[in-house]
């Protein structure tokens, strides 16, 4: 019954986004470029391959750091992704025998001939992805599947009784990496046996980043730096009027969607603040306002920032706290950060600070722009190439084992 329910919801919203499409430009997009990529996705044929599914460019970032050591594996890579700007924005350039393709709407019919089509001998799922009938078809046909990089939420949704039959799914994964050890005691005390415990991915990939050298236009400038990356426009109206108000500031503004559309809204509200794109900035001094317009230059302009906001927290989640972090960057963010613990520990070690209104904005920054970093408690520091020796050597001894 519940498959049935399933199957028929995401049958609605396959309808739904076809219907809305018309009107909606971004969705428009979202089909269309899965289309264009269905004919490219049918010729690709890596049998017996490692395939990683990620949601979003976030996923892919996550994981980008073992993608070196896995191939070395022996096993052709496929990713697949969920989101158009997760397919469109992930840089493989420097992995040219990896090959990406869209992830399949869970639809069975669908499934079947996506994972028939790539036949793999192992399927990674980073994060949040959890696919019913992808699971279904991966656990009747003894394919092992892993989840890394794991955090369960407090009220994680298939705890429920309801969905028993969805966590049975879960649970028959031959693998379960979470980010956080009370995730671990929550899950073996509901009877799961695979689970192990490992770093967040995100401050391996943060690390790599902080040690990459950036060929883009540094924002250097003699006058405070504030840093806003992934705003919305929730974000974006606590942050109008204090831009307003600090002309005396740099101060970058790096919005989650960077659609033409979008830059172009953003640009409307700061007109009066010699405001320019990224991509067209010459002379850092001589404006007040820059806009970035692409995707992947924000997690190394973050050095460049006295201060960094982080957006989302008060919109559709908190983004990358760990990113600025690595800078050792003092962070401000949203007060809608309860499904991040990350975030909230870290608050109580006063190194993120967490504000409701422009009010408190303007004085979190009264108070920060003279204060150094704190430093890192001794939990945040870790060997980054153990943590990736770690998560290979299990993924090996999978693909061993079978």
């Amino acid at each position: 019954m519940l498959q049935k329910l399933y199957t028929l919801s995401i049958f609605l919203y396959y309808s739904f986004i076809r219907i809305l499409a018309p009107f909606h430009a971004r969705t428009s997009q979202f089909l269309k470029e899965r289309n264009s990529q269905k004919q490219l996705n049918e010729k690709i044929s890596a049998k017996h391959s490692i395939l990683i599914h990620c949601s979003s460019l976030g996923e892919f970032e996550m994981i980008s750091p073992i993608l070196p050591q896995l191939q070395k594996l022996g096993k052709p890579v496929v990713i697949s992704f969920y989101s158009d700007s997760g397919y469109n924005n992930a840089d493989l350039s420097t992995y040219p025998n990896i090959k990406k393709l869209y992830f399949p709407f869970d639809k069975p019919k669908k499934v079947r001939s996506f994972f028939e089509r790539i036949n793999p001998s192992l399927v990674i799922f980073v994060a949040y992805e959890y696919w019913f009938n992808s699971l279904k078809y991966l656990y009747q046909k003894n394919i092992p599947y892993l989840f890394i990089n794991v955090r369960f939420r407090k009220k994680t949704w298939f705890f429920n009784p309801i969905f028993k039959s969805f966590e049975k799914l879960i649970k028959e994964a031959t693998y379960i990496s979470v980010r956080d050890k009370d995730d671990r005691s929550k899950l073996l005390e509901r009877n799961y046996k695979n689970v192990g415990f490992q770093k967040d991915l995100r401050y391996v990939q943060a690390g790599v980043n902080a040690q990459f050298k950036f060929t883009g236009i540094p924002l250097q400038t003699n006058r405070l730096c504030v840093i806003y990356g992934s705003t919305w426009p929730e974000d974006e109206r606590i942050i109008e009027p204090f831009v307003k108000n600090h002309s005396e500031i740099l101060h970058v503004i790096a919005p989650h969607d960077v659609s033409t559309e979008n830059i172009s809204r953003i640009e409307n509200i700061f007109k009066d603040q010699h405001t320019i794109t990224y991509s067209q900035l010459v002379n850092t001094e001589m404006h007040n306002v820059i806009i970035i317009d692409s995707i992947g230059q924000l997690k190394y302009l973050y050095k460049y920032g006295n201060l960094c906001y982080v957006g989302g927290g008060f919109s559709n989640g908190l983004h990358n706290i760990i990113e600025p972090l690595v800078f050792k960057k003092n962070v401000i963010i949203g007060p809608n950060y309860g499904n991040d613990p990350e975030a909230e520990n870290l608050i109580n070690d006063k190194i993120v600070y967490s504000i409701s209104n422009y009010s408190e904005l303007a004085s979190t920054f009264n108070v920060l722009k003279d204060k150094d970093f704190k430093v890192f408690p001794n939990d945040y520091h870790y060997d980054f190439e153990n943590e990736i020796e770690l998560l290979i050597n299990k993924i090996e001894s999978i693909i061993v084992g079978k």
